[in-house]
């Protein structure tokens, strides 16, 4: 399976595929589930291997680690899980 960070990098910068049509599913420890954000909200800083940022419901900016990322879709179909431990 490909590392999320190399998944996530080919999403944004090959020209093959439209960003747009990816969502990201992350595991939120406080509610216990995953909640969905597109592509185009987060943001991926350059040489950073441990996370990642998007802006919360609550209209603040969150860091995320990577390994809260549990599913990738495309068109909404699975492209990319987690496996369970």
């Amino acid at each position: 399976m490909i590392p999320i960070q190399k998944l996530l990098n080919k999403i944004q910068w090959d020209e093959s595929l439209d960003p747009n049509d990816f969502e990201i599913g992350i595991y939120d420890r406080v509610s216990d589930d995953i909640f969905y954000r597109p592509f185009d909200e987060i943001r991926i800083r350059k040489g950073d291997k441990f996370s990642f940022s998007t802006v919360g419901e609550d209209g603040k900016e969150h860091e995320i680690p990577f390994h809260r990322i549990k599913v990738v879709l495309e068109k909404g179909k699975v492209v990319w899980q987690r496996p369970e431990k």
